[in-house]
C-alpha cells in the first residue's frame, strides 16, 4: 500500500469514528432530552393554580368572594391530577389566618373569607396551591396582595382611619428618606444567550433597581477599560433596558450611572474568547435566530431546540457548516400563546446558549363581547348583562368563567390577571413585575420591553444541564390529592410496637350511615378514601382481629395519621416591593366616607345612643385568654401552645409540639415516644407526666392518636401548677383542649379497637347575596352601601348561545367595573373589563 495511503488512513480515519461517535452521543443526548419533554408534557405537566376575587380593597367587615382554576400547566386544559385546592390569607409575615381546603372535579372551585373585625389594617396576601405543587423543588405559588382597610371613625366632624393615617405618614417619611438620599442602585446584566464573546455581536440586557426592587428609569453610558465611551442605554419604568455590543480582545467594559453629580461604576461581565452567540428577532408574524461562534468549524453538528411549555415545536440540526454563523426563520401561526424557550446544542449535545421569547399569536386571539344594557344608572336600576365569547373565525366557544362588578377604585389596575400569570408569571417566577404592565397595551414600546423581560429571565420549570438526570420516575412526596384520605396504623393495645393485622371498618356518621371496609397490610398500615363531603362529620374506625374466620381476640389501638403540607414560603413568587399604594386605599377610604352617613355602613350595621363608658380596655390576648380560661379548671398556665402557630413542617403528633417548651423532653422516635418534664434542676423525673383530653385522663398512646387539625391549644404545667392534680401531678401535667372539649364530664377515655374522629370536609361556600329591588321587600329601606354589586363564580357557557345575566345597583355612586375571567374548554385564558356609571 501506498505509504502516502496508510498516513491518509492512520489520520483520517480515526477523525472519521472520532466524529461518528460524537455525533452518535449528541443524537443520543437530544432523543434523551425530547424523551424527557415527551414524559414532561404527557405524565409530569405541572399543576397552576389562579384565584380571581370580586376585588382588590376591601374593608374591615367585608367578605373576600374568591375562585380558583386549577389547571394543566402545558394544555391549559383543567387538571386531571389533584382534585382539592387549598386557598390561604396570609399576614404581612407570612402567618396563615384563614385557610380554605375546595373540592374541585372539573378545575375550578369557588369559596368565601370573612374579614374579621378584629383584624388590622395593612397589606394581606391570598395564596393558593396543591399538595401535589409542592413536589417543586423550585416552588411557583400563586399569590394575589389585597388591601385590607379599617371602617372609618367620626373624629371632630371628620372621618379618619388611625392606622391608615399613621402608615400614611411612616411611608411618607420612608420616601422622603428615600427621595433626598437615593443609595446606589442595583445594576444587574443579562448577556442574549448567557454570555458575551469576542468578536460577536450580541444584546446585553440589563435591569437597574433600587433597594427596594422597584425599576428605575434612568440613562447611563458603557465606557471601556481607557475610558472611552462605547455607547449610551436608557432604562424604562420598568428598569429594563439593552444595548448592542461587541466586545474586543484584551477589554473590559464597565457601566456609568451619574445620580447628583456622583458617578457609580459597574463591571460589565468578561467577555469568552472562545465560544456561541444565539440572537433573537421576535417579529410577531415569524422568529428570526441568529447563531454565531467564533471557533473553527464549531456550527458543525450544532442543534437547535424549541418548545413552548414543554412542546417542541423547532428541531433545527446543522450538518455541516464552515461559516460562523446560520439564520433560521419560521412563523408564529402554528404556536400556542405563551413563552417558546429556545436552546442551542453543541455537538457532544450539551446546551450552550438558551433564549425566550413570548409568543402573542393574533390566532389565538378570542373576541369577547361583554357589554351593559345602558352606560350610566341611577340608585337600585337593574342592569342587564351580554356575554359573547368566539374565535377569531366567529365560532361560539364554551368555558368555565367569573364575573365580579365593584366600584372601580377597589380594583389595582397593577394586579395580575388570569393571561398574565398562566403565560408569564406561573413559568417565570418571581419577575418582580407588574405583568399587567407588559399586556395592558398592544403597543410596540409594550413588545419591545416584553421581549427585554424575557432576555433577563429563564424557564423556571427545568434547567437543560440537570433535566436529563432528573428522576422524572422517582416517588413524588405528595401524591394528587382526589378527595379526603383517612390514613393509619393498628398496633396491638398493651404494646404499640407491635403491629397487628387486623379489619378495619369505617363509619360516618350523618342523616346515611357510609361504611367501608379495609383489610390493613402486615405491618397494620390502612387507608380509607378518597371520600368527598362538605363540611365536617362525625366518624368512627373499628378494627377487628377476626379475618378469615379467625379469631386471634387480640385488643388492637387505632393510630391515625396527621399529614401536614408543607409549603416553603421563601420560595414563593410574591417580592415584597415598595408600592406606593396608599394613595389608592386613602381615595378609597375618602369615597367610601363620602357614601354613608353617620354609622350607617351597611345593613349590618346598627346606629346606637351614644353611651361614655370608662374602663381599661383588654388586650386581644387578655381576651383570647379570658375565654381559654373557662376550659381549664387551673386558670392560665404559664407555658401555653397552639399548633396553628408552629410552622408545622416536621410535627407529626401532638408529642411534637412539646419540645417547644423549655424543660421538656421528648424520648425516643414516633410512635415510640415518652414524655419527661424537667423539675427545678435535671430531668430526674422516672415517669410520663398525666395526659389530660378535654380535662379527662387518657394514656400516652391515645395522645398520639389525637389528630392535631384537633388541637385547639396545649397547657404544660410544672410544679406548683401541677400541685392542682396532687399525686397525679407529680410527673407534671399535659393538658391538651379540642375544639369539642367544652365538658370535663365528657366521659372520654380510650378503648380497644375504636377510635372516634370528626373528619374536616370541604369547604361549603356561602352564596353572594345582591338584592332584587324589582320587588318590593321592607329590608330595602336599608341603605345599600356595597362596593362588590355582584360575584358570579358560576358562569359555565356550554351552549353556542349568547349568555345574559342582571343585576342591581346600589346607593353609590360612581364608576363601577365589570371584570369577566375564565379559561374555555380548549385551554383558552380570557380576561375582560368593561365599565359603567352610576350617578347620584
Amino acid at each position: 500500500m501506498d505509504e502516502r495511503i496508510k498516513i491518509f488512513l492512520l489520520t483520517v480515519l480515526p477523525l472519521f469514528f472520532l466524529s461518528t461517535q460524537i455525533l452518535a452521543q449528541k443524537n443520543t443526548q437530544i432523543n434523551i432530552l425530547t424523551q424527557k419533554l415527551d414524559v414532561y408534557v404527557n405524565n409530569l405537566a405541572p399543576e397552576k393554580v389562579y384565584i380571581q376575587t370580586d376585588k382588590d380593597f376591601y374593608i374591615v367587615g367585608d367578605t373576600i368572594w374568591f375562585k380558583s382554576y386549577l389547571l394543566n400547566g402545558v394544555t391549559h386544559y383543567a387538571s386531571d391530577k389533584s382534585n382539592i385546592v387549598y386557598v390561604e390569607l396570609l399576614d404581612a409575615n407570612g402567618g396563615t389566618l384563614v385557610k380554605r381546603k375546595l373540592y374541585t372535579d372539573h378545575g375550578s372551585a369557588f369559596g368565601d373569607i370573612q374579614i374579621d373585625d378584629s383584624i388590622t389594617e395593612g397589606d394581606y396576601r391570598i395564596r393558593a396551591y396543591t399538595r401535589y405543587m409542592l413536589n417543586d423543588e423550585d416552588l411557583v405559588i400563586f399569590e394575589k396582595k389585597i388591601s385590607i382597610l379599617t371602617r372609618p371613625m367620626s373624629i371632630n366632624g371628620k372621618y379618619n382611619s388611625v392606622e391608615l393615617v399613621n402608615s400614611e405618614k411612616e411611608k411618607r417619611q420612608e420616601r422622603n428618606v428615600m427621595n433626598s438620599k437615593m443609595s446606589k442602585p442595583n445594576v444587574q446584566f443579562f448577556p442574549e444567550g448567557g454570555n458575551l464573546v469576542i468578536g460577536l455581536q450580541s444584546e446585553l440586557g440589563l435591569k437597574i433597581t433600587d433597594e427596594f426592587g422597584n425599576g428605575l428609569a434612568m440613562k447611563g453610558h458603557i465606557f471601556d477599560q481607557k475610558g472611552y465611551m462605547i455607547k449610551s442605554f436608557q432604562t424604562y419604568n420598568s428598569g429594563l433596558g439593552v444595548f448592542p455590543i461587541t466586545p474586543k480582545s484584551g477589554t473590559n467594559y464597565y457601566a456609568e450611572l451619574n445620580i447628583d453629580g456622583i458617578l457609580h461604576r459597574y463591571s460589565l461581565p468578561i467577555a469568552l474568547d472562545k465560544g456561541y452567540v444565539i440572537q433573537l428577532k421576535n417579529q410577531g408574524s415569524q422568529i428570526i435566530i441568529k447563531v454565531s461562534s467564533n471557533i473553527d468549524q464549531g456550527l458543525t453538528g450544532t442543534v437547535i431546540l424549541g418548545h413552548l411549555r414543554g412542546e417542541i415545536f423547532l428541531k433545527h440540526s446543522k450538518k455541516d457548516s464552515s461559516k460562523s454563523s446560520y439564520l433560521i426563520k419560521f412563523p408564529t401561526s402554528e404556536l400556542s400563546e405563551g413563552i417558546a424557550h429556545f436552546t442551542l446544542f453543541n455537538q457532544q449535545g450539551e446546551p450552550i446558549c438558551e433564549r425566550l421569547t413570548f409568543i402573542n399569536n393574533p390566532e389565538n386571539e378570542i373576541d369577547i363581547t361583554l357589554t351593559t344594557d345602558k352606560s350610566d344608572y341611577k340608585f337600585r336600576e337593574k342592569v342587564d348583562l351580554k356575554m359573547f365569547i368566539a374565535d377569531t373565525q366567529g365560532k361560539p366557544l364554551k368555558g368555565d368563567f367569573s364575573i365580579s362588578v365593584a366600584l372601580d377604585k377597589s380594583f389595582d389596575k397593577n394586579d395580575s390577571n388570569i393571561k398574565d400569570w398562566f403565560l408569564l408569571n406561573s413559568d417565570l417566577g418571581n419577575t418582580g413585575e407588574n405583568p399587567n404592565f407588559f399586556f395592558s397595551e398592544d403597543s410596540d414600546f409594550r413588545k419591545k420591553l416584553l421581549d427585554i423581560l424575557m432576555l433577563t429571565h429563564e424557564w423556571k420549570r427545568f434547567a437543560w444541564k440537570s433535566f436529563p438526570l432528573n428522576e422524572s420516575s422517582r416517588a413524588l412526596e405528595f401524591l394528587p390529592e382526589k378527595g379526603i384520605m383517612i390514613n393509619g396504623v393498628t398496633r396491638a393495645f398493651d404494646n404499640r410496637n407491635q403491629p397487628i393485622k387486623a379489619l378495619t371498618t369505617l363509619s360516618v356518621l350523618g342523616q346515611d350511615i357510609y361504611q367501608e371496609k379495609r383489610l390493613t397490610d402486615a405491618q397494620g398500615r390502612f387507608s380509607f378514601g378518597p371520600l368527598v363531603f362538605l363540611d365536617s362529620v362525625e366518624a368512627i374506625i373499628n378494627a377487628s382481629s377476626f379475618i378469615h374466620g379467625k379469631n386471634k381476640n387480640e385488643k388492637i389501638s387505632i393510630y391515625l395519621d396527621t399529614v401536614i403540607a408543607k409549603v416553603n414560603i421563601d420560595n414563593l413568587t410574591a417580592k415584597e416591593s415598595y408600592k406606593k399604594t396608599v394613595s389608592i386605599q386613602e381615595e378609597l377610604i375618602k369615597d367610601y366616607r363620602d357614601k354613608v352617613s353617620g354609622l350607617e355602613y351597611s345593613p349590618r350595621v346598627t346606629a346606637l345612643s351614644e353611651v361614655v363608658v370608662k374602663a381599661k380596655k383588654k388586650t386581644r390576648k387578655e381576651r383570647i385568654d379570658e375565654e381559654l380560661n373557662k376550659m381549664t379548671v387551673y386558670g392560665t398556665a404559664q407555658n401555653r401552645l397552639f399548633p396553628d402557630s408552629i410552622s408545622r413542617s416536621t410535627l407529626r403528633s401532638v408529642f411534637d409540639i412539646l419540645t417547644q417548651v423549655p424543660g421538656v423532653q421528648v424520648l425516643g422516635t414516633f410512635p415510640n415516644q415518652s414524655v419527661r418534664i424537667r423539675g427545678m434542676n435535671s430531668f430526674s423525673s422516672s415517669g410520663d407526666p398525666l395526659f389530660l383530653k378535654d380535662g379527662v385522663p387518657v394514656s400516652a398512646n391515645f395522645v398520639q392518636s389525637t389528630t392535631l387539625n384537633d388541637v385547639l391549644f396545649v397547657d404544660i404545667l410544672k410544679g406548683g401548677e401541677a400541685a392542682f392534680y396532687g399525686s397525679r401531678g407529680t410527673n407534671g401535667v399535659v393538658a391538651i383542649y379540642t375544639d369539642s372539649g367544652q365538658s370535663f364530664e365528657s366521659g372520654l377515655k380510650e378503648q380497644p379497637d375504636v377510635v372516634n374522629l370528626v373528619i374536616p370536609g370541604f369547604y361549603n361556600p356561602r352564596e353572594f347575596y345582591h338584592p332584587n329591588y324589582g320587588v318590593k321587600k321592607p329590608n330595602h329601606k336599608i341603605s345599600d352601601y356595597r362596593t362588590t354589586l355582584y360575584w358570579n363564580p358560576e358562569v359555565i357557557i356550554t351552549e353556542e348561545t349568547t349568555t345574559k345575566l342582571n343585576f342591581y345597583t346600589g346607593d353609590v355612586p360612581g364608576k363601577f367595573t365589570l371584570r369577566l375571567e375564565g379559561v374555555t374548554t380548549d385551554g383558552k385564558l380570557v380576561s375582560k373589563n368593561c365599565s359603567f356609571i352610576i350617578l347620584n
